[in-house]
């Protein structure tokens, strides 16, 4: 992953785990540190991909 909308590019890949049902409706997805370690972002990152998932 590159770029500078790297978040959007996070954003998608977390709403596609949850259209795909890896993510369950209701469940709470994993914790900021987790995602960072997943896919290899800064914090900041992951946070605004969570904003625009909201």
């Amino acid at each position: 992953m590159s770029g500078n909308l790297l978040y959007f590019e996070v954003a998608e890949e977390i709403e596609n785990k949850i259209n795909k049902g890896i993510y369950e409706e209701g469940e709470k997805l994993p914790s900021e540190r987790e995602l960072t370690q997943s896919y290899n972002v800064s914090r900041n990152v992951i946070r605004q991909a969570l904003t625009i998932l909201r």
